[in-house]
């Protein structure tokens, strides 16, 4: 088992902090603490994932470090490598379609809100004009943000694409394998 660093401590307390205060302003649903919410949300996501990143980055080095680094990047480069491999299986067994229409759209629509003003907003209805989208209907959603925040990512890298859940899907896939794996080597 690996210690903890300090420093992968206070990520980790700093992390579940700003968890904490997202959570208590997703308790509001009045609409001042819920645009509020809409708001601030998206940066307070930035944060999370900003440290959660630096928090394994922290774990992995220090696992480098100690013992046979070698042997255990030899180990985890197979295992992704297999991981990887299963996840695109599953992704040419089983066609990427929306199966779901309100819950794949929404997180659809949360992300692109991200992508195009910052903002945690499901957009639900709105029309284009001059290459900009302008919301007509809004709601605050109210469920986790995750997932849009990642799909926002893949956006945010590659351009717009209804296609980028897809993508998240398949890297969660993987990473869900890869934590499974591990678990199974401790």
């Amino acid at each position: 088992m690996v210690k903890s660093s300090p420093s992968v401590k206070l990520a980790l307390l700093a992390a579940s902090s700003v968890g904490a205060a997202g959570a208590a302003l997703m308790a509001f649903r009045r609409p001042i603490e819920a645009g509020l919410f809409a708001r601030t949300a998206f940066w307070v996501l930035w944060v999370l994932v900003v440290m959660g990143a630096w928090a394994v980055t922290v774990a992995v080095v220090e696992r480098l470090r100690e013992g046979d680094g070698r042997r255990w990047r030899r180990d985890a480069a197979l295992s992704l490598g297999l991981c990887l491999a299963l996840s695109a299986v599953v992704f040419l067994a089983v066609p990427s379609q929306f199966r779901v229409l309100a819950d794949e759209t929404n997180l659809l629509s949360k992300s692109l809100a991200m992508y195009r003003k910052g903002e945690f907003f499901n957009w639900v209805e709105g029309y284009f004009l001059m290459d900009d989208f302008f919301p007509v209907l809004q709601a605050v959603p109210h469920r986790p943000g995750l997932f849009p925040f990642l799909t926002y990512l893949v956006h945010a890298i590659s351009g717009y694409s209804v296609k980028a859940p897809f993508v998240v899907n398949f890297f969660v896939l993987t990473a869900n394998e890869e934590i499974e794996i591990g678990r199974a080597h401790v």
